[in-house]
């Protein structure tokens, strides 16, 4: 079964990426503590308890009709961030860009992390986190679904 269907695991970490807004491929300080979760597919920094982004994705939480993510002065600006915060927005739902943190975890109904390969991927468990009913949720394939719908317009 397809990731996008079934969900992920990441590894929540009390560190920030270094140089958060710059694009670099070294990603072994995000590999190394993936030995302590072989079920984590990434890690998710979380400086004293603020989630800034997985080791090579973008995150978000939903909490309601709410999508959370970290500001572009914690983050880098992804191409995917920005198209799905323009989708999202186009959707209906109100894009909030503050830190999610750690004790959220429990209430989002929610989790996703985004990037140019993995598109739009649910995250059902965060450490020892459940993430809402612990299988993907509507909100994160409906934005995968409009995604896909209007990659077009993207690609002009």
């Amino acid at each position: 079964m397809p990731l996008n269907k079934e969900g992920v695991t990441l590894l929540p970490i009390n560190m920030e990426r270094p140089l958060p807004h710059i694009k670099s491929i070294n990603y072994l300080q995000g590999y190394l503590p993936l030995r302590d979760d072989p079920e984590a597919i990434e890690i998710l920094y979380c400086p004293n308890g603020e989630i800034t982004e997985a080791s090579h994705s973008n995150a978000f939480m939903v909490k309601g009709k709410e999508i959370i993510t970290a500001p572009t002065s914690r983050v880098l600006a992804g191409t995917m961030r920005n198209m799905v915060i323009e989708i999202a927005k186009e959707a209906g739902f109100v894009v909030r860009e503050r830190c999610p943190l750690v004790e959220e975890l429990p209430e989002a109904a929610e989790f996703f992390i985004t990037g140019s390969v993995k598109e739009i991927m649910p995250v059902v468990k965060v450490g020892e986190t459940l993430i809402g009913k612990g299988r993907p949720g509507p909100v994160s394939q409906m934005l995968r679904h409009l995604y896909l719908q209007n990659i077009a317009r993207w690609l002009e």
